[in-house]
């Protein structure tokens, strides 16, 4: 089955560094006001509940597997899906949809931007990928084929247009905790 990943990863761990007090002062010493305003506003859009929709009635009468992300961002998503269906997974990193903006602001505090929060992010496993990107892209929702599942167990992650190879592990807490907590 092919991989979509709906959504931009780490965007409502992004939205939850802007709107902490003492993060946003370290941002605003870092970042112009007109950047950081962009970033509130597109980390306040939440399309969830319309993914979820769109991915439904795409798939409707089909097999296929819907993993939420959430805490831990998409590599905790990715795991958890290779975990539901017993397989493994080949992805490339550079097919997940993630704004400039969310690197950025995680780099500053050196966090990696794919193991933050991204509540409101969907992965799907399914055999009709390229029918639900379609549907999702229709409706503004950024979309991707970002793999596929695989027979062995090995969960696989490729940077760098695939010159790079690194096997995915567990995710034990999001990368937020680090500074928030």
């Amino acid at each position: 089955m092919d991989i979509v990943i709906a959504g931009f990863a780490g965007l409502s761990g992004t939205k939850l560094l802007l709107e902490n007090e003492k993060t946003k002062t370290k941002l605003e010493k870092r970042f112009p006001k007109r950047y950081l305003l962009e970033a509130e506003r597109q980390a306040g859009v939440s399309d969830g509940w319309k993914i979820e929709a769109i991915a439904r009635r795409a798939l409707y009468g089909l097999h296929f597997k819907e993993v939420p992300c959430g805490l831990g961002g998409i590599k905790k998503g990715l795991w958890d899906l290779g975990v539901a269906l017993d397989t493994g997974l080949s992805v490339d990193l550079e097919e997940v949809p993630i704004r400039q903006e969310t690197i950025e602001i995680a780099e500053y505090f050196n966090l990696n931007p794919y193991r933050i929060q991204s509540n409101h992010m969907y992965i799907y496993a399914t055999d009709q990928a390229t029918t639900l990107v379609r549907e999702l892209d229709r409706a503004g929702i950024p979309a991707s084929i970002a793999g596929y599942t695989t027979l062995d167990n090995d969960r696989v992650i490729y940077f760098d247009h695939g010159r790079e190879k690194r096997f995915l592990e567990p995710v034990k807490r999001d990368e937020l905790d680090r500074i928030l907590k």
